[in-house]
């Protein structure tokens, strides 16, 4: 392994990235397609964009970020993400993206990575954060403690958990491909994917949790994902494109916290995961 330095545990880079209006959002209207409901789901008015499209205008920068502050990456694995949306996604031009790593450990196969992410408006205003845990193969970065991480969540026991199933198709993983700008063919060509050790293509993990927004916008939020503040996934199992992914969502001792478990067959895809809904507020 290469041993990379970091000159310092901070470090920032800002871009421009625009989002897409509501209405012609391609991530909702692909996500809504894949658990077979209708678009737009309020008649009358638009609809928020969903969560993970924050996620979408941040991954290129945070990718960019990574290659310039960790030279000598030779495999990137998406751990773990955390996402809160501050304010409306759609409305907004010249966004910019800053970076910054928070917490660095030791993993056999290189590093762990924590880092943190800001979507930010010109005016300064934070309309999104993020944070994501990813593995950096075959580089050894010196290690940056961190803050303690918060508790697990405390599940209802006595409330059962609603179950929702959705499918996940080639076509899906290829259209999502498009819409983020994810090019790695492990998730649109089966020969690439099985070289990788996989039976066949997989879904990319945040269309996944993508899916799993949607579900919990309709069951517990009356289809406005807009009141989706928001989440947190870790990944754990593949999801094989040409399958189906089962979601289930339990109520927390928390107000307005949810636990999130999407299944792939008797693998979980998605684990300690939880989503943040906001209360619905009368007009």
């Amino acid at each position: 392994m290469t041993s990379a330095q970091l000159s310092a545990p901070v470090a920032e880079v800002s871009t421009a990235a625009s989002p897409a209006s509501a209405p012609a959002d391609p991530l909702r209207r692909l996500v809504r397609s894949a658990i077979h409901a209708p678009q737009p789901l309020r008649p009358g008015t638009d609809d928020d964009l969903n969560p993970v499209s924050a996620f979408l205008l941040i991954h290129p920068e945070l990718g960019r970020f990574l290659d310039t502050r960790i030279p000598g990456i030779e495999f990137i694995v998406h751990l773990s993400q955390e996402l809160r949306v501050h304010a409306p996604l759609d409305g907004h031009d010249d966004l910019s993206v800053h970076c910054a790593i928070r917490e660095v450990r030791h993993d056999p196969r290189g590093s762990r990575v924590r880092v943190d992410s800001i979507l930010v408006a010109p005016g300064g205003a934070t309309i999104a954060s993020s944070v994501s845990e990813i593995l950096v193969g075959g580089v050894t970065v010196p290690p940056i403690t961190s803050a303690p991480k918060s508790p697990p969540l405390r599940v209802v026991t006595d409330t059962l958990p609603l179950i929702r199933a959705a499918r996940v198709s080639a076509g899906f993983s290829a259209q999502y491909a498009l819409v983020s700008g994810d090019d790695n063919p492990i998730h649109v060509d089966q020969d690439a994917a099985r070289a990788a050790g996989f039976a066949g293509t997989i879904a990319h993990g945040m269309s996944v949790v993508a899916i799993a927004c949607e579900i919990a916008s309709d069951a517990l939020a009356e289809g406005d994902i807009g009141r989706l503040r928001a989440l947190g996934v870790r990944f754990s199992a593949p999801v094989l494109c040409d399958s189906d992914v089962t979601v289930e969502l339990s109520e927390c001792a928390t107000p307005g916290l949810f636990a999130l478990r999407v299944h792939t067959g008797p693998a979980l895809a998605l684990k300690s995961a939880w989503l943040e809904i906001a209360p619905h507020v009368r007009a």
